[in-house]
C-alpha cells in the first residue's frame, strides 16, 4: 500500500473517538494509521498500535490541524521519521495522551517528528520510544530560522527513551518546556535529555539520571528558573535553579499514579518538593490534575506530590531496600496504615503511625538497617510529618 493505510481525510472535518487503529501498513508510503492530508482531525480516547510505515509516520502523518486527547500510540513503526505520528507543517495539540514503545530505525521522533509545524504537548508521557539511527527518541522537532513552527511542552514526562542524539527531545528551532520532566532518557553521542539548537526556554522542570548528558546545547536559552538537573551540563544558573541534585524519583519508575497518564513520582524528601514559590511558574494543577501546591510550595516537574502520594513512594522505598520479612512487614504495615488514615481525613491516626514506623526505623538502625537507609527513610518521614502536621 501506499500512503494512508487505513484512512485518508483530504480537506474534510473529522471527529474520531473511543477507536483503535491496528495492524495497518503503508509499505512504501506514510501515514499507516490515518494520513491528514489537510482538513481537521480531532482524535480523543482512541488507541493506534502496531501500524507501520515505509517512509513517514508510522501511526498518522499530518498535513493539517490535529488535535489528540486521551489516547494512546503504542509500538508503531517507521522505516524513516516518526513512529508514532509525523506532523509536516501541520498543527498539532496533544494533551493527556502516551506514546509509548515506538519504533523509527532512522531519521528522527520515534514518539513524534514534526518539521516545520507547530506542536502543543500538555499532560502527556513518552516513554520507552527508540531511535535506531537518528535524533530525538521521545520528540524531534525541525524549524529552523525563518520558518514559523514552534514546539510546546508543558506538564509532561519523558522517560526511558532513547536516540543517537536527543533521547529525551531534539529540538532545532523554538521550544518552551514548563514544570516537565526529563529522566532515564539515553542518547549514545550526546543530550540524552534534552538536544537543543536555536532558541529554547525552560523554566519549573527536571532534567536528571539521563544516560548521554542530561543537555547538549548550542540553542539560545532563557532560563525561567526553578529547574532541577542532577548535573551542570544544561546550566541551569537561574532564580530557584538545582544543579548537581539527586531528584529522588520514586524507585517503582513510571506508573500510573492517579490520572490519564503514567508518571513519575517524587520521594517526599526530594529537593524538587515544595520548592517552587506560588506565583511564578506554577500552573493550577500537575500532568494528573492534582492541584498545585499541595504543601507550602509546588514542586519542580510533571508531579505534584500530596500526603497519600508521598506515604505510597516510601512503602516503594522501604520495597527496594529488600529488607528481612519481618522488618518488612513491620515498616510496610505502619505506612499502610498511615495511608489509610490519611484517605479517611484521621489525621492523629496517621501521625500515630507515622510516629511508630519513625520509632521502629531508629530502633533497628544497625540491626537490619543501615545508617544511610535510616537516613532516607527518617527525611521522607520528616516531610510527611510537616505535611500532616503531627
Amino acid at each position: 500500500l501506499a500512503d494512508g493505510g487505513a484512512f485518508i481525510n483530504n480537506g474534510g472535518t473529522v471527529s474520531i473517538s473511543n477507536s483503535t487503529f491496528t495492524n495497518n501498513t503503508s509499505f512504501y508510503g506514510s501515514g499507516a494509521g490515518l494520513y491528514n492530508y489537510s482538513g481537521t482531525v480531532s482524535i480523543s480516547n482512541s488507541t493506534f498500535t502496531n501500524n507501520s510505515s515505509g517512509t513517514a509516520g508510522g501511526g498518522i502523518l499530518n498535513f493539517g490541524t490535529m488535535n489528540i486527547s486521551n489516547s494512546t500510540f503504542t509500538h508503531n513503526r517507521v522505516y524513516g521519521s516518526g513512529g508514532g505520528l509525523f506532523n509536516n507543517g501541520g498543527t498539532v495539540s496533544i494533551s493527556s495522551s502516551t506514546f509509548t514503545n515506538n519504533v523509527a530505525t532512522s531519521g528522527g521522533g520515534a514518539g513524534l517528528d514534526s518539521e516545520y509545524g507547530t506542536i502543543s504537548i500538555s499532560n502527556s508521557t513518552f516513554s520507552a520510544n527508540s531511535v535506531l539511527s537518528g535524533d530525538g527518541g521521545g520528540l524531534y522537532s525541525f524549524n529552523p530560522t525563518g520558518t514559523t513552527g514552534k514546539t510546546t511542552v508543558s506538564n509532561s514526562t519523558f522517560v526511558n527513551n532513547s536516540a543517537t542524539y536527543g533521547g529525551g527531545l531534539t529540538e532545532n528551532g523554538t521550544v518552551s518546556i514548563t514544570n516537565s520532566t526529563f529522566a532515564s532518557n539515553s542518547a549514545s553521542k550526546g543530550g540524552g535529555g534534552l538536544f537543543l539548537f536555536g532558541t529554547a526556554s525552560i523554566g519549573g522542570s527536571i532534567v536528571a539520571t539521563n544516560n548521554g548528558g542530561n543537555c547538549a546545547n548550542t540553542a539560545t536559552i532563557t532560563d525561567q528558573g526553578y529547574n532541577l538537573e542532577s548535573s551542570t551540563d544544561c546550566n541551569f544558573t537561574g532564580t530557584g535553579d538545582l544543579q548537581n541534585s539527586d531528584p529522588l524519583f520514586d524507585p517503582g519508575g513510571l506508573q500510573y499514579n492517579g490520572g490519564a497518564t503514567q508518571t513519575l513520582a517524587l520521594q517526599p524528601a526530594s529537593p524538587a518538593v515544595d520548592h517552587i514559590p506560588q506565583g511564578s511558574i506554577c500552573p493550577s494543577f500537575d500532568q494528573r490534575g492534582v492541584r498545585r501546591p499541595q504543601g507550602s510550595k509546588c514542586d519542580i516537574g510533571a508531579f505534584e506530590m500530596t500526603t497519600a502520594d508521598g506515604l505510597t513512594v516510601m512503602v516503594h522505598v522501604v520495597n527496594s531496600f529488600h529488607f528481612s520479612k519481618s522488618i518488612q512487614v513491620t515498616l510496610d504495615g505502619e505506612l499502610q496504615a498511615a495511608l489509610v488514615a490519611v484517605n479517611k481525613g484521621k489525621t492523629s491516626v496517621a501521625c500515630a503511625s507515622l510516629a511508630l514506623f519513625i520509632g521502629e526505623v531508629k530502633l533497628l538502625t544497625g540491626h537490619g538497617i543501615t545508617s544511610s537507609q535510616a537516613t532516607q527513610l527518617l527525611n521522607n518521614a520528616a516531610v510527611i510529618k510537616t505535611r500532616l502536621s503531627c
